[in-house]
C-alpha cells in the first residue's frame, strides 16, 4: 500500500478542513497538520461546512435533546461567531451532509427545518432573515444549482416513495426530474459542478415496488437522459450510496455497502477503469455511510469511514487513481469539510 499525502498543490487553493471533536469546532492545515480551535466551549457544536470563498464556516449547535439545533457562522480565524436562526430547527443528525449549505454567492445559508409537521426549505441571510419557501410538498434535502444559485434541487419527503424536483431560488416554477412518487425512491441528489447533471441514487425501478438494491444515476438538469452508471453487481441487498462529484465534473465517488464498506470512484459517463478502496473489515452502517469529499486539486479523497458513535474517528485520505489509503492525524466527530478559496 502506498502512502500519500494531499497534493501541495492545493495550498493555493485552500489547504484547511474544518471539522468538528467532543462538541468543538476545529480547522487543521492538511499539509502542515497545525490545527486551531475556532469555536470551542460547553456547547455541543458539530457539523461546520464551508462558506464557497473559503472565508466563514457554517455549524450547528445541539440543543438538549439533540434532535434539534441553531444555526452559527464564524470566520475563518473564529472571529465574528453569529447565530443565524433564533430557535432550534429540525436536524436528521450529526452525519446528514444535506442539511445546510451556502449559496454561491456566501449571503445565504439553506436548510431542512420543520414547522407544524412538515419539513420545509428555508433560507436565512447573514443578517439573520429567514424565510420558508413553499414547493407544496414535504421536504427531505435541498441543494442550490451552481454556479449562480438560481435554481434549486431538492427531494420530497414522502413515505415509501421519494421524487426529484427543481424550483427556482424562490421555491416557485417546480418541475419534475425523477417521479412522479409511486414509480421509484430516491435517496440522495447533488449538482454536478457546472450545475448541468445531476447525480442520485435511487431504489426500485419504474413500476416497481423492490427497495433494493440502490443504484447511482446521472440525469440532465432538464430531466433528460437519465441513466445508470452502470457499476451493480445484481447483488440484491447492494447499496450505491452517498455519490460526490470531483470538482472537474469527470469523476464520481460513492459508497458501495454490501457485506462490507467501500470507496469506489467511476467516470461520470460510466466509461474507464473504477478505483476501489476499501480499510480493513468495516461494518456496514445503514444509517451512516460515512463521508468523503474530493480535494479542491482532486489528487486525493477525505473520507470518514463508518459508523458515528460519538467518538472521534480519524479520516482516511483516498488516492482516486490507485485506492491507496493512509489515515489522517486528526479525528472528527462529525463529517468534515474542506476548505475552498474564490479563484
Amino acid at each position: 500500500m502506498r502512502l500519500l499525502s494531499p497534493s501541495t498543490s492545493a495550498v493555493s487553493r485552500g489547504s484547511l478542513v474544518a471539522y468538528s471533536a467532543n462538541g468543538d469546532i476545529y480547522t487543521v492545515d492538511v499539509i502542515t497538520g497545525a490545527r486551531s480551535a475556532i469555536v470551542s466551549g460547553p456547547d455541543n457544536d458539530y457539523g461546520p461546512r464551508w462558506s464557497r470563498d473559503g472565508t466563514r464556516i457554517a455549524f450547528l449547535r445541539a440543543d438538549e435533546t439533540g434532535g434539534s439545533a441553531r444555526l452559527f457562522v464564524v470566520r475563518a480565524d473564529g472571529q465574528g461567531l453569529q447565530a443565524l436562526t433564533p430557535e432550534p430547527f429540525l436536524t436528521l443528525g450529526p452525519t446528514d451532509r444535506d442539511v445546510y449549505e451556502f449559496s454561491p454567492d456566501g449571503k445565504r445559508i439553506m436548510f431542512v427545518s420543520k414547522v407544524r409537521g412538515v419539513q420545509l426549505i428555508s433560507v436565512v441571510g447573514m443578517d439573520g432573515v429567514l424565510r420558508n419557501l413553499d414547493v407544496g410538498m414535504s421536504v427531505r434535502s435541498a441543494a442550490w444549482r451552481p454556479p449562480n444559485g438560481d435554481e434549486i434541487l431538492f427531494i420530497s419527503q414522502g413515505g415509501c416513495c421519494r421524487g426529484l424536483y427543481v424550483a427556482r431560488a424562490d421555491g416557485s416554477d417546480v418541475r419534475v426530474i425523477v417521479g412522479p412518487p409511486g414509480t421509484s425512491n430516491v435517496h440522495e441528489a447533488l449538482w454536478s459542478p457546472d450545475g448541468t447533471r445531476i447525480a442520485y441514487t435511487r431504489s426500485g425501478g419504474l413500476n416497481s415496488d423492490d427497495g433494493f438494491p440502490v443504484r447511482l444515476r446521472v440525469v440532465s438538469a432538464d430531466g433528460d437522459n437519465d441513466h445508470g452508471i452502470g457499476m451493480g453487481s445484481g447483488h440484491q441487498w447492494e447499496w450505491e450510496i452517498a455519490p460526490a462529484w470531483s470538482n472537474d465534473g469527470t469523476r464520481l465517488v460513492l459508497v458501495r455497502i454490501r457485506s462490507l464498506v467501500t470507496l469506489v470512484v467511476v467516470s461520470a459517463d460510466g466509461a474507464g477503469p473504477r478505483i476501489e478502496a476499501y480499510v480493513g473489515a468495516v461494518p456496514p452502517c445503514y444509517d451512516d455511510p460515512g463521508s468523503h469529499e474530493w480535494a479542491p486539486d482532486d489528487t486525493s479523497i477525505m473520507w470518514r469511514v463508518g459508523c458515528i458513535s460519538g467518538e472521534p474517528i480519524p479520516p482516511m485520505f483516498v488516492d482516486p487513481q490507485t485506492g491507496a489509503t493512509r489515515p489522517a492525524s486528526w479525528a472528527a466527530s462529525s463529517d468534515p469539510s474542506w476548505q475552498r478559496l474564490a479563484p
